[in-house]
């Protein structure tokens, strides 16, 4: 598909990505008012951020000094911004604990907020990391430099933005129960690569480039042989029909001659009379010319 392989270096500098290592994957199963909306899937950037990483691996999936990200709420909503949860202490968001104390320092921020789906730290400011977390709707740079980016949503998106259309009062307290009814590990066989491109159109170019090439050329093949057929349709000469069908086919030219033989013939009789008609008149008129002459 040149198209396509034009189309993906023309984007590659202007998108000017960026790809990160997913060394673990971690599951959010939500639940609204009681009732399952499905699964949240995060790709975890360990090697960019591994205390980060391991901080949040610890509340999804074994828990730390018996609290756990199972059973908290998200607490926080705001529309084309992002959607906070992970207080699992007062599950107000004003609760703070981590596996290093308290709080713990920034990692760094080498990673932007800049797409929806990015999985980022909630702080109170500089160097209070704890257990809350946020996972932007929007591509938010205002963000960057003040949060710690730590991993992205690979699956369930749309479970994210059921979340995020949630209505809320002022405060931006969702009016209906969102709470992560199980979380945990997710395995995975072996680390890959994820981009930051808020649309992942390069990596959606790489997926569909082979099954949509496929596609093509099913389709043209199928076009041939219908351009194919319609041509041995139109040159029908019979020479592939069997007996029952020549038959059928001479009855119907003979029927066919005959009604062309019989208004040909209908035409002969009509022509005839026309003929006698003028015969007729002519005679008439030359009889009257006859009897004025003798007169």
């Amino acid at each position: 598909m040149p198209s396509l392989i034009h189309l993906y270096y023309y984007l590659s500098p202007i998108q000017q990505t960026r790809e990160f290592k997913v060394t673990h994957e971690a599951y959010l199963d939500i639940e609204i008012d009681g009732e399952p909306m499905g699964k949240i899937v995060v790709g975890l950037f360990g090697d960019a951020v591994p205390k980060t990483v391991a901080n949040f691996l610890r509340f999804a999936a074994r828990g730390y000094k018996g609290h756990h990200y199972k059973g908290s709420p998200f607490h926080r909503i705001i529309k084309k911004f992002m959607i906070q949860a992970g207080d699992v202490l007062t599950g107000d968001g004003k609760g703070s604990i981590s596996i290093y104390g308290p709080s713990f320092p920034d990692e760094n921020f080498e990673i932007k907020h800049s797409g929806p789906g990015f999985l980022s730290m909630a702080n109170r400011g500089k160097d209070t990391n704890g257990c809350q977390f946020f996972i932007t709707t929007i591509a938010t740079p205002w963000l960057d430099g003040h949060h710690v980016v730590f991993g992205k949503v690979v699956k369930g998106q749309a479970v994210l933005h059921k979340i995020e259309y949630t209505a809320t009062d002022w405060n931006d307290r969702p009016l209906k129960e969102i709470i992560i009814a199980k979380s945990g590990r997710q395995p995975l066989d072996e680390p890959y690569y994820i981009s930051d491109d808020p649309y992942n159109l390069r990596d959606w170019l790489k997926t569909i480039s082979f099954p949509l090439g496929l596609s093509f050329s099913i389709i043209c093949i199928f076009n041939h042989f219908i351009k194919k057929l319609d041509s041995h349709i139109l040159d029908d000469d019979g020479s592939m029909d069997d007996e029952e069908t020549v038959l059928k086919k001479k009855m119907i030219r003979e029927e066919e001659e005959e009604k062309e033989k019989g208004k040909e013939e209908e035409k002969g009789k009509e022509k005839n009379e026309e003929d006698k008609e003028i015969n007729e008149k002519a005679n008439v008129r030359k009889r009257a010319v006859e009897g004025d002459d003798k007169k």
